[in-house]
């Protein structure tokens, strides 16, 4: 399956979030407005009844909901952003592996060493150990 760029993946996130914080925004003047008009009694008998989830005391809340809303709506778009360019670079990664496997015979799961005097590619039979960090990379 070929994989969309990250631009053409994020197009849809960009647009729901901006539907989603103008339709917050709308909602939330639509509620204001809602609590100064009396509400239609004959609407309500034909509408099946709402659940709630929380009632904001006054304007103050809304707007703070809203900041809390677009922080999450930015860090879910930053989140989309960042896997599609990870699944792009693991399809890379991939094609580089296969690549590897049928040119060179190498299987990328074992280490190698290329001896470039020689001109060829050894196979180590212990495992490399990873060096160890240094006092600018100590965590």
């Amino acid at each position: 399956m070929k994989q969309k760029g990250f631009v053409t993946a994020a197009i849809p996130v960009v647009l729901l979030s901006l539907g989603l914080l103008m339709n917050a925004s709308v909602e939330a003047k639509d509620n204001k407005a809602k609590e100064k008009a009396a509400p239609a009694p004959a609407a309500a008998a034909t509408k099946p009844a709402e659940k709630v989830a929380y009632t904001f005391g006054d304007q103050a809340k809304v707007d703070i909901f809203a900041k809390l809303w677009q922080q999450r709506q930015a860090t879910v778009l930053r989140m989309t952003v960042l896997k599609s360019y990870f699944l792009e670079e693991e399809e890379t990664l991939k094609k580089l592996n296969e690549q590897f496997a049928k040119d060179y015979n190498l299987d990328v799961s074992k280490n190698y060493k290329f001896d470039n005097e020689r001109k060829v590619i050894l196979e180590l039979d212990t495992p490399v150990a990873p060096p160890a960090p240094t006092a600018g990379n100590a965590q």
